[in-house]
């Protein structure tokens, strides 16, 4: 069995990228990404949008993520792995700064990688609305 920080296995390469953004740890992150990623935040998730390259994702979703909301943080629950393909039943939890508004949403992402590289396609949407929005 390989040693999991090293691990190429798609749910572990995932599960590395909880851990380092749970860690506020951007390098581990972008590590865990490949240089072509394409990263999907879906319509009712705060910063919905689509974001491409390392620095993209880093920057316009992670760090953003933390100047706007207090407590940002992501639950993986389950795993469901397919060969490459990784869906992670989650719930995030935060509270806005500039509103005070908590958010409370269960999502599932969704996460393809290609070869026994890093992830590389990554897209959240959430299964609850929350009325936290800001």
């Amino acid at each position: 069995m390989a040693d999991f920080a090293a691990s190429t296995a798609p749910a572990d390469v995932v599960r590395r990228q909880y851990l380092a953004s749970a860690a506020g740890d951007l390098a581990a992150l972008r590590a865990t990404l490949a240089p072509d990623v394409e990263w999907t935040e879906m319509a009712g998730f705060p910063l919905a949008g689509a974001y491409r390259t390392l620095d993209g994702v880093t920057s316009n979703v992670m760090e953003k993520l933390g100047q706007d909301w207090d407590g940002w943080a992501a639950h993986d629950d389950t795993y469901v792995v397919d060969g490459e393909n990784v869906v992670v039943l989650a719930r995030y939890t935060a509270v806005n700064k500039a509103t005070g508004k908590p958010v409370d949403m269960c999502a599932w992402r969704t996460t393809s990688s290609y070869g026994a590289d890093s992830s590389c396609a990554s897209s959240s949407s959430p299964t609850r609305p929350s009325s936290g929005r800001p």
